[in-house]
C-alpha cells in the first residue's frame, strides 16, 4: 500500500459515452482504441506470495503476446540505495523529538511486534509509517518486479509512468504535522496489518475490485481530512497522471499495462478515464 504513488485531468471527447463501466471485478482488461489497436491492463498486487506469481494462463497470454511492458515504476540496485538513503534521518535528527515521547513509544511497540525496531529509529516520521504497513518479505520478488525482470528476459521493452522522485515525493513533501498524524493511523492499522493484509490477498486472488476498494477506505487512515489528502495524493492524481501518459502509448498497441489494482475501479480509477475517452473495456480474467 505504501509503496506506492499524479495530476492533469483531460477532457472527455465530446460525443462519447460517459454511461459508468462496471469496474467491480476484473484482474485483466482488453482495451481497444477507436483505431483499431489493442492492449492489455493488468490490476497487480505489490507483494511476493506464491499465490499471486503464478500467473493465470489468460494473464500469461496477454503478456507473452504483448511487445512492451508498461509498469508504475522501475527500481533498480541504485534506486534501493537511494530511497533508502531518503527514507533516513538527517544527521542531527531525533525520531523521538520529532514525534514526541508518547507516540515514540507506541511505534516502538509496533514496530518490535513486525520485527523491525533497530530500522524505525533512524528514520523519517513518514517513512516509519510506510514500513509498518509493508507486508513482511517472503524472499521472492514482488508480482511487478517479476514482471519486470521476464520481460526483460523476453526482449520485451519496458517503461515506466512515474519516477521515483515522483513517488517519495509524495512524502516528502508533507508537512511534519501531517507525517505525525499518517503515524499515528499507521500504529493504529498495524495491530491488525495480518488481518487486513489476508482480506486484502483474499479478495484479489478472487479479482473482487469492489472488495479491494472497500478495504482500502477502511484502513487507509480513520480521521477524514488525512483519508481525503491520501486518497488524492497516493490515488486520485497519480491515476490523472498515469491516463494523461498511457494515453500515447496505448495508440502503439500491443502493450501490457502492470499496475497496482486499486489503480483500475472506481470513478477516478483507469478503468473508468479511458472508458470515458471512447476506449472499449473488456474484461477477460
Amino acid at each position: 500500500m505504501a509503496r506506492y504513488l499524479f495530476i492533469c485531468l483531460v477532457l472527455i471527447a465530446p460525443g462519447l459515452s460517459a454511461e459508468p463501466l462496471d469496474t467491480s471485478r476484473g484482474l485483466l482488461w482488453q482495451i481497444d482504441g477507436v483505431d483499431g489497436t489493442r492492449s492489455h491492463l493488468f490490476g497487480t498486487i505489490h507483494v511476493g506470495e506464491p499465490a499471486v506469481l503464478q500467473l493465470p494462463a489468460s494473464v500469461e497470454d496477454a503478456f507473452t503476446k504483448a511487445r512492451q511492458l508498461v509498469v508504475e515504476v522501475i527500481i533498480g540496485y541504485q534506486d534501493q540505495q537511494e530511497i533508502g538513503r531518503r527514507m533516513r534521518l538527517y544527521a542531527g535528527q531525533n525520531l523521538q523529538t520529532m514525534i514526541g515521547a508518547s507516540l515514540y513509544s507506541r511505534v516502538l511497540h509496533a514496530a518490535h511486534s513486525r520485527g523491525i525496531d533497530r530500522q524505525v529509529v533512524r528514520m523519517k516520521p513518514w517513512a516509519v509509517a510506510t514500513m509498518l504497513l509493508t507486508p513482511t518479505p517472503t524472499g521472492l520478488p514482488v508480482l511487478d518486479q517479476q514482471l519486470q525482470r521476464r520481460a526483460q528476459q523476453m526482449g520485451k521493452s519496458v517503461i515506466a509512468l512515474e519516477t521515483i522522485d515522483e513517488q517519495l515525493a509524495i512524502f516528502e513533501q508533507m508537512p511534519l504535522t501531517v507525517q505525525i498524524d499518517l503515524l499515528h493511523e499507521a500504529v493504529l492499522a498495524s495491530l491488525e496489518f495480518e488481518v487486513y493484509y489476508g482480506e486484502l490477498m483474499l479478495a484479489y486472488l478472487n479479482r473482487d475490485l469492489a472488495a479491494m476498494l472497500k478495504l482500502s477506505d477502511l484502513h487507509l487512515a480513520q480521521e477524514s481530512r488525512l483519508k481525503q489528502a491520501l486518497q488524492l495524493l497516493l490515488v486520485d492524481q497519480r491515476n490523472d497522471r498515469m491516463v494523461q501518459r498511457l494515453v500515447p502509448i496505448l495508440q502503439q498497441g500491443g502493450v501490457f499495462v502492470a499496475v497496482g489494482a486499486l489503480h483500475l475501479p472506481g470513478e477516478s480509477g483507469l478503468l473508468q478515464q479511458f472508458h470515458q475517452r471512447g476506449y472499449q473495456l473488456t474484461v477477460i480474467y
